[in-house]
């Protein structure tokens, strides 16, 4: 259900923000450069804080941060066995029992 909320507010989002125009500008420099991981992971970044228009930078910031605490939120799935299993002594048969 947060999800569905979730891509709501992206669509509203996508809505009002309109795409801004793209040219072409790609060097035989610059496709070498984007094999190189760490070059297209700085590049990415100088692409999200670059100044935009507007709250442009601000929306996308905000985004990110949000698919960052649910991406983090959902995959923390491994520690809840290791914890109850040493505080409350639990089996996999109880941990499985109690969690479904």
């Amino acid at each position: 259900m947060y999800i569905g909320h979730l891509s709501d507010q992206c669509a509203i989002y996508s809505d009002f923000i309109k795409e801004p125009e793209r040219t072409q500008n790609e060097t035989p420099e610059r496709r070498q450069q984007s094999n190189r991981p760490l070059t297209s992971m700085k590049e990415a970044a100088r692409s999200v804080l670059k100044k935009r228009p507007g709250e442009r930078r601000r929306v996308i910031l905000l985004l990110l941060s949000i698919m960052l605490l649910l991406v983090a939120s959902m995959s923390g799935g491994g520690g809840g066995y290791l914890f109850t299993r040493k505080m409350f002594r639990w089996d996999e048969m109880i941990y499985t029992k109690v969690q479904t």
